[in-house]
């Protein structure tokens, strides 16, 4: 679904990015782990179009996007959540889906046809909102549809901006630290959902997380980034085995422990 090879970004004397190579599986869930300042979201900004690359090439789905404007590339399959929720806290949660819905191209009417009161804009009209319903069923969110996206919980202002992003039918979804700020039992909600997505929605997932047990417990393969550079690509009990990893990211055996990643053999240097 999505190629990088050899992608690099830099920010005047700044490095951000360095021959960055990995391939993300058609219907996989791909999670990116590294310390902060690692590059992953300037890695997410090099996907999507809002960080221009130095070098290198992005693919998806076997067409280069690299090098198009971020609105072009959403058309072509690809969604975003932020580390920080982006909702329209004021309209209603429906609306939230709605704007969504109606950004995706040939999805609304002519602007005669609206202005005109046609049947066919109140008809795809009408389909828009039951298909948004159809979505916000699908996450959990159908009884706070009329609710102000503002007055959510903070995991429930999380699935509503996952699907909002869903409801652009997108091939690829890209996750930046979705999980940041919940609880556990919020997180293990979240776990539980986002494992759920690409069965559901055929979709496939790119995941920056720092929470290392849902990244482990739901991911077909990690990558990891440190100072830019790709250290480690592999399944998630490659990566929790791998000395790099250890000494760059983890920081020994007892915060492998802490973060649910136990299962380092007891060879590995720490």
């Amino acid at each position: 679904m999505l190629v990088l090879d050899e992608v690099s970004i830099r920010f005047g004397g700044v490095q951000a990015l360095s021959g960055v190579s990995f391939r993300v599986a058609d219907g996989a869930i791909h999670s990116v782990i590294g310390p902060n300042g690692a590059g992953k979201t300037t890695l997410f900004n090099a996907i999507t179009g809002v960080a221009r690359l130095s070098a290198g090439t992005v693919s998806l789905a076997g067409a280069r996007i690299d090098g198009q404007p971020p609105h072009v590339i959403s058309r072509q399959g690809i969604a975003r959540t932020f580390q920080n929720v982006r909702l329209f806290g004021s309209i209603s949660v429906l609306d939230n889906v709605l704007v969504a819905e109606e950004a995706r191209p040939g999805s609304v009417p002519g602007l005669l046809a609206t202005l005109a009161c046609l049947p066919s804009a109140r008809r795809a009209e009408q389909a828009a909102r039951e298909e948004a319903m159809r979505l916000l069923a699908d996450v959990g969110l159908a009884d706070a549809a009329g609710r102000a996206a503002r007055t959510l919980s903070y995991g429930d202002q999380r699935r509503l901006e996952i699907a909002r992003a869903l409801a652009t039918r997108p091939k690829l979804l890209l996750l930046d630290e979705p999980a940041a700020g919940m609880n556990p039992q919020e997180m293990a909600r979240l776990t539980d959902f986002i494992a759920g997505l690409p069965a559901r929605f055929g979709v496939t997932i790119l995941l920056i997380e720092h929470q290392m047990r849902l990244v482990m417990g739901i991911s077909d393969r990690v990558t990891v980034l440190e100072y830019g550079r790709c250290i480690v690509d592999g399944t998630p009990d490659e990566v929790r085995a791998h000395p790099e990893v250890l000494r760059a990211y983890l920081g020994g055996r007892t915060a492998t422990r802490a973060l649910g990643l136990e299962a380092a053999p007891s060879g590995v240097s720490t």
